[in-house]
């Protein structure tokens, strides 16, 4: 069933409207979170309520004009490519990429003029992952639909994606081995917190449009730079 924009604004003390889906930890939690401390109103899209696995509810989700919409909702289990079987590729595909696809179709004509679409990607959307394939090529798929989006709706409304690195998330698994954080060039991992700063940051820039920011303290330009 589908639950009224109402029953899931969290906070309404504010005037301007943030939606995010994936709330329940990690990178969601925190932006729904940082936005609440600002006093904006917070509508949290998220499992069991929600699913962007489900096209037929994001078509029938019911929600006002909106300031922001982030597509942050995401898995990323480890599963070889011999053993990726057609249901594997399907859940990887329909949550990270099909989902994100649909609400923005969904959300766009709903975001106010200079509003803002937030995808989270991922540094494994930019460089190849042999141990997560499928996730990799979702992540991929998010980066190019943010500037695909950017290109047709950039006059009205500013898209951007952020593709983090190493994040502290159940997603990432916790605690990192000591060996890959030593791969990271200032030899830590980043807190969710500190991406939802970054969203904060890109919320209140009003030039920033069609731009796959990379936060990942160095890691792409370590390894693949030149």
């Amino acid at each position: 069933m589908v639950k009224k924009c109402s029953k899931l604004i969290t906070q309404n003390t504010g005037s301007k409207i943030i939606a995010i889906t994936g709330t329940t930890s990690g990178i969601g939690k925190a932006i729904a979170r940082k936005f609440k401390q600002e006093n904006w109103q917070v509508i949290e899209l998220s499992l069991p309520d929600f699913d962007v696995r489900n096209v037929e509810q994001i078509q029938n989700l019911k929600l006002p004009k909106l300031d922001v919409f982030v597509n942050n909702a995401g898995i990323m289990p480890l599963i070889d490519f011999e053993k990726t079987k057609l249901e594997d590729w399907e859940d990887i595909i329909n949550t990270n990429l099909r989902g994100p696809f649909f609400l923005s179709q969904k959300v766009i004509p709903l975001i106010k003029n200079k509003g803002h679409l937030i995808n989270i990607a991922s540094i494994s959307g930019i460089y190849p992952e042999k141990e997560f394939i499928v996730y990799s090529i979702s992540k991929a798929g998010i980066i190019m639909l943010t500037q695909c989006l950017a290109k047709r709706y950039g006059e009205r409304i500013f898209i951007n994606s952020i593709s983090p690195g190493y994040i502290r998330t159940k997603l990432t698994g916790q605690p990192l081995p000591q060996k890959l954080i030593d791969t990271i060039p200032m030899k830590r991992v980043a807190e969710p917190e500190e991406v939802a700063d970054l969203v904060w940051f890109i919320v209140n820039n009003k030039y920033l449009n069609g731009t796959n920011i990379i936060f990942d303290n160095g890691l792409f330009v370590k390894y693949y730079g030149p």
